[in-house]
């Protein structure tokens, strides 16, 4: 089993040349069985709302079909850690986004 975070969806529905050999393998060696967490449609949401990801008119629809395209499954994730990432502000003052490739 083979979870992906958030980056490595993107990057394996819009630009493998962003991922890593090892990341690559990774995928290759676990590709039926590969999960991400339903958590990456609510960070995608947020890349795509301050334009930091051009995913076109309806990114979940994407989202949904990178899921399909690439049999990726997803991972739910209980009340405790939705409410807990309910609480984070959607980009810490600190943090740099980098932006993600256009669709």
């Amino acid at each position: 089993m083979l979870v992906l975070n958030t980056p490595a969806l993107i990057w394996l529905a819009t630009d493998l040349s962003q991922l890593t050999e090892s990341a690559k393998s990774a995928i290759r060696f676990h590709a039926l069985e590969l999960h991400v967490s339903v958590i990456s449609a609510l960070e995608i949401r947020l890349l795509t709302k301050c334009s930091k990801l051009k995913w076109g008119k309806n990114p979940l629809s994407r989202f949904e079909r990178a899921l399909m395209h690439h049999g990726v499954t997803e991972v739910p994730i209980d009340s405790e850690i939705a409410w807990k990432s309910g609480q984070l502000s959607p980009i810490h003052p600190t943090q740099k986004l980098r932006r993600y490739g256009n669709e």
